[in-house]
């Protein structure tokens, strides 16, 4: 037993002791550097607004409002371009890509009566479960920017803003399917559909972000986000096919017949990911929320600045404020109370 002659005379408290320097030195390294210190600030907020979770919620929702959507598009499409069948196809596949969906949404409709009123009834129950997605969405978008509980929108205009969120998106979607069909059947290189992609991806997320969040969001915030959340999801979209592909091979051996489901819950879920993602860079960049402390026990400014706005989220009625009382003044120079004031001046 010499392993531990090394340590001959290092007790328990020299080795907290060591702990607590190295932890103090990592802790001084990143707040020191500003890319190091926004990278530690942006991982503290994913952490502090279980974004993950958030995220697996998203991903949950929106995968069971793919059907009913998919269904409303043919719907109406088939409706209104009657006249023009090689229109309402390139629509329709430019919107929705997986064959076997389409088939599915197509032999569905065709059971539905198609009496006007009993149609549309139907179909306006199908749009409400459709929105599961974009109500996740807006529950996402009003934690990632700190919105009081007595500020979030009323069931009747979360509703309506819901519907103008999926509106903006879905118009998005089809642009970009339906232009990068354009290019491609010209002749264009397929890479060349990739800026198409991230710039109306890009402008369709700012635009429902917007809609969806209690509160104004910072020019900062909006330019981030938008630059970031296209860039991501213009990618993915790019990637898509492959990527779906690759996720299914790799679940067939685990899940066998449900590897399809499996792999598009997985991607799915890195795209909500990714729009998570995008909306914590945007916050902390536009509230400055770093440095932040490695050690609780030693909280620098952005953590200050962090924990108060957690605590203003907590405001449940409109007579409520909740303010923090920091009983050890936070270590660290710079506006510690930019993002704090800026909630407050709603």
């Amino acid at each position: 037993m010499r392993q531990g002659d090394g340590m001959k005379g290092l007790n328990v408290g020299e080795i907290a002791t060591v702990a607590d320097r190295v932890t103090a030195w990592v802790n001084r390294t990143q707040a020191a550097r500003t890319p190091l210190a926004f990278l530690v600030g942006v991982v503290k907020k994913y952490s502090d607004d279980a974004a993950s979770q958030q995220a697996a919620l998203m991903t949950y929702y929106t995968f069971l409002s793919l059907f009913p959507l998919a269904l409303i598009v043919v719907a109406v499409l088939s409706r209104v371009l009657a006249g023009n069948p090689e229109l309402r196809d390139t629509i329709i596949r430019s919107v929705i890509d997986d064959e076997r969906v389409l088939a599915t949404a197509e032999q569905s409709l065709a059971g539905l009566s198609q009496a006007g009123i009993l149609l549309w009834i139907g179909l306006l129950g199908f749009l409400l479960t459709g929105l599961g997605g974009i109500m996740a969405a807006t529950t996402v978008l009003n934690q990632v920017w700190a919105v009081p509980h007595r500020q979030r929108f009323a069931i009747g205009p979360r509703y309506l803003r819901a519907l103008g969120g999926l509106l903006i998106l879905g118009v998005g979607i089809g642009a970009v399917g339906f232009l990068n069909g354009v290019l491609l059947q010209r002749g264009a290189d397929r890479l060349l559909t990739l800026p198409v992609t991230m710039v109306l991806s890009g402008m369709a997320l700012t635009g429902a972000s917007l809609l969806l969040t209690a509160r104004p969001i910072p020019r900062r915030g909006v330019l981030i986000g938008g630059v970031l959340g296209g860039l991501l999801i213009g990618s993915l979209a790019y990637l898509g096919t492959e990527l779906g592909t690759l996720l299914i091979a790799r679940a067939g051996p685990v899940y066998g017949g449900l590897a399809t489901v499996v792999g598009t819950l997985a991607l799915f879920y890195l795209g909500c990911q990714a729009l998570v993602i995008t909306g914590e860079v945007a916050s902390v960049a536009s509230w400055r929320l770093w440095p932040r402390s490695l050690d609780s026990r030693q909280p620098l400014s952005g953590d200050e600045a962090a924990y108060d706005l957690i605590a203003q989220v907590q405001e449940r009625v409109p007579g409520m404020r909740v303010a923090v009382t920091w009983l050890t003044p936070a270590v660290g120079g710079g506006d510690l109370h930019s993002g704090p004031e800026s909630a407050r001046m709603l």
